[in-house]
């Protein structure tokens, strides 16, 4: 989008993002002059009847002419998509002016009279902000204040922008009646004014909780701190004005923001007493603070539990889902995400006779894990970090925290001969009490029924909204021959060893299940997925590789195209073996929006974006795949990885280290290590490091070998690099060395022509670790040669990221 031109607008950075869609900076080169773009989400606008009502309240909107409001200049629609034109306020955003400590009294007060100011031009015009919070207020170098974001703005005594009733706002700033999802007028917008004013004053907003639930229930019941308490020097008039404008009960606060304007200008009178409340509010008695006496109150604290926890649950059925703090409807921010509900699926207990059954417990629960991280309204922790507790006799409400969870599903197996015992537990992590525990005593041929039933018992008690295409995936399960998939979890359980022998086992047992059912789509994508990762972990040849994947995955996507495992197995076999990038990136797309959980797509998608030179994308995208799953090794070792080529050393050491912390032992983490040390031009440290990684390897292995052979060149021992090339080329008569590292240790050592006959080589036999050459800095000193971008050119690579 940088640099296009969209009607009259060219566009210059991006500025923001939220629910709504993402903001830009752009040049209108008519007028000529600075504006901001919002290109609004196919989501934000829902049917064409509610785009149609949208317009017509961005018309009302557009009509507002104020100095303290930002100006909506059209609105537009260029090849389908809508945009939004807004002027361009340059200076910081209230939020980041009050991270350096409260402002003076004066200039607090200035702001939020400014602010009222503002509101009241729109409140005239029958128009409600509903989302007034110091994020969407911005603050000029001259003190000029500026709202922004009409995106959630309403007509008053008109329909909702919303497809279904929703709540609307965020939520720290939200009034008890947005709270509880009933309808809004403008004391909605002057609750939250004295959110922000509070805020001003005291440097915090008034309610803050560890989750929605606890949050929501502070707001309906709770009384703020006294302002005055917090910070002494407020005068307690204007304590009283923050009380009034946040009462509980909406008839107690001001009736119109006029009001509260008129007790806020007595502050600013020179002439004055500063009382803050106007001599005629005073005599009536109208300035009070609502007490829990209220019979109202009484009835809603009573009630506050059960709606809190009803609200914060319900959210995930919302039909959007922004990018705030606790997960509701924001204006733009470039920060936060949302706040969904959370589980974590342990691995089930092997309570069998025999204890033979550990691949079938864990099988379960991967499965269940699957089944989850489908669902849109639900954040599911993956396979790698929940299963890290294995073993290990803990407090289940440690391994929650832990893994940053609200819930936590552990359960046990029994099996004896044809029949099955499962289970299971939905625990609660704040208290540790069960929300839900079942047992199911069936036919060994029922567990796929039993795996639905528990997954549906989980949608049901976190009150996870399923969508139409959700619904339709549990109620198309298709037949599986038991035997065969017996064969697969015993086939995945040896997969995710990620060993040389691991892989060739589980090869084995994909086969087995094959030859049992051939129309048994997860047996072929299992299969690929062994095959893609075989070459990493043993000297089995790329080229070899790469065709037997391909046919597995190709037979996998036949039997089920909307198998997300399958398209993010096509996605690395064009990323490592066709170097075909879009097709790569595309097929990450599909498997990340069949099943968004799927941490692996994550960390792939993120390669795809690596090798192509998108550093900052693909750090967003493996940070992402982080946050699914926390403590998988192999995803703390590529965000470091990554971070590492995007020339970030300093952060790419903190998570390397990080993964060393986990576990020192881990394959390919030294390695990591000692390529960035390269990077900081520290050959030293980098030699011990891979020497560390030799050591670590139960087998000689070429990458390492390599590597140690670059940095004996770059630390000045040049025969000592030399004599590793030699090694190098003796192992290439015994077995598959990549040649691309062979390239790369022959350009360290000046040999260029050397290195490019084995460039060559690496191009014609697709060598896996040939995918860096757009971004390795061994790569640095040819990357004028005709050759290089001949090569590159044929890769589809384009131009090098690196400078020449």
């Amino acid at each position: 989008m940088i640099g296009k031109t969209i009607s009259h607008y060219r566009v210059l950075e991006k500025i923001g993002e939220g629910g709504m869609g993402v903001v830009y900076k752009a040049e209108d080169t008519k007028l000529k002059r600075t504006v901001a773009l919002k290109f609004l989400s196919s989501q934000s606008l829902g049917s064409q009847d509610e785009k149609m009502r949208f317009v017509y309240e961005a018309q009302s909107i557009a009509a507002l002419d104020h100095s303290n409001i930002c100006t909506l200049y059209e609105i537009d629609e260029v090849e389908g998509q809508t945009f939004i034109v807004m002027a361009y306020v340059d200076g910081q955003t209230l939020e980041e002016k009050l991270r350096s400590g409260p402002l003076s009294l004066d200039e607090a007060v200035d702001i939020v009279i400014q602010i009222a100011e503002g509101l009241q031009e729109a409140h005239e015009k029958g128009i409600i902000h509903r989302d007034i919070k110091s994020a969407n207020i911005m603050v000029t170098e001259k003190g000029r204040v500026r709202i922004m974001d009409f995106g959630l703005a309403q007509l008053a005594g008109r329909t909702r922008l919303t497809k279904v009733p929703t709540i609307m706002g965020t939520l720290e700033y939200m009034s008890p009646e947005q709270t509880r999802g009933e309808a809004t007028d403008e004391r909605a917008d002057i609750w939250s004014l004295g959110v922000v004013l509070y805020e001003i004053l005291t440097g915090g907003t008034p309610f803050t909780g560890n989750n929605p639930a606890s949050l929501i229930y502070k707001i309906i019941s709770d009384e703020p701190a006294d302002v005055k308490s917090l910070r002494p020097e407020v005068p307690p008039e204007l304590s009283a004005v923050v009380a009034r404008a946040m009462a509980k009960d909406k008839e107690d606060r001001y009736s119109n923001i006029a009001e509260f304007l008129e007790d806020l200008r007595n502050f600013q009178d020179p002439n004055g007493p500063k009382s803050g409340i106007s001599e005629r509010r005073r005599g009536s008695g109208t300035v009070r603070i609502a007490k829990a006496a209220s019979a109202r109150r009484v009835k809603l604290i009573a009630t506050a539990a059960i709606l809190a926890v009803v609200v914060c649950l319900g959210i995930a059925a919302a039909l959007f889902l922004p990018q705030t703090k606790f997960g509701f409807l924001p204006g733009e921010q470039e920060s936060g995400g949302d706040r969904l509900p959370s589980i974590a699926v342990l691995p089930f207990m092997d309570i069998s006779e025999d204890k033979n059954q550990e691949y079938f417990c864990d099988g379960l629960a991967e499965e269940l894990i699957n089944a989850l991280t489908q669902l849109k309204g639900l954040h599911v922790v993956a396979r790698t970090s929940a299963f890290s507790f294995k073993d290990e006799k803990r407090d289940v409400r440690d391994i929650g925290r832990q893994l940053n969870v609200e819930t936590v599903l552990e359960g046990s197996v029994r099996k004896s001969g044809d029949r099955i015992r499962v289970t299971a537990q939905l625990i609660n992590v704040a208290d540790g009490y069960h929300i839900w525990s079942g047992r199911y005593d069936r036919e060994m041929a029922d567990i796929f029924a039993i795996q639905d039933e528990i997954t549906l018992t989980i949608v049901d008690k976190l009150k996870v909204k399923l969508l139409g295409q959700e619904r339709v995936r549990f109620a198309s399960r298709r037949p599986v021959d038991m035997e065969a998939y017996n064969l697969y979890l015993q086939g995945r359980w040896f997969w995710n060893k990620m060993t040389a022998e691991g892989l060739t086992k589980a090869i084995e047992y994909f086969e087995q299940a094959i030859e049992k059912a051939p129309d048994y789509a997860p047996a072929y994508a299992g299969l690929a997925d062994a095959y893609m990762n075989l070459p990493l972990y043993s000297t089995f040849s790329p080229k070899e590789a790469y065709a037997k994947a391909m046919a597995a995955v190709s037979k996998a996507l036949e039997l089920d195209d909307a198998l997300a495992e399958a398209h993010a197995s096509l996605a690395w076999i064009k990323m490592n073996f066709e170097w075909d990038w879009e097709g790569a990136e595309r097929e990450c797309q599909q498997a990340i929006e069949l099943n968004p959980g799927y941490a692996i797509a994550h960390r792939w998608y993120s390669f795809v974006l690596l090798f192509t030179g998108r550093f900052d994308e693909a750090i967003r995208e493996i940070e992402q795949a982080r946050e699914l799953d926390p403590l998988s090794l192999v995803t703390n070792r590529v965000v470091g990885h990554i971070y590492h080529y995007a020339g970030k050393y300093d952060r790419a050491l903190e998570a390397i280290q990080k993964t060393i912390e986990m576990d020192p032992n881990f394959s390919y983490t030294h390695l990591d290590l000692g390529l960035t040390y390269l990077g900081k031009s520290m050959p030293g440290e980098a030699l011990q490091a891979f020497q560390k990684e030799e050591a670590l390897s139960k087998s000689w292995n070429p990458v390492v070998a390599t590597w140690i052979g670059i940095a004996y060149a770059r630390n000045g021992e040049r025969e000592k690099a030399q004599k590793a090339l030699e090694d190098l080329l003796e192992h290439t008569k015994k077995g598959y060395v990549p040649p691309s590292g062979m390239a790369r240790l022959c350009f360290v050592l000046g040999d260029n022509e050397q290195g490019f006959e084995w460039l060559q080589k690496a191009y014609e036999q697709r060598d896996f670790f040939l995918r860096y050459l757009k971004v390795e800095r061994t790569f640095d000193g040819i990357r004028s040669d005709p050759r290089y971008r001949a090569l590159l050119k044929n890769m589809n690579l384009g131009e090098s990221s690196r400078k020449d």
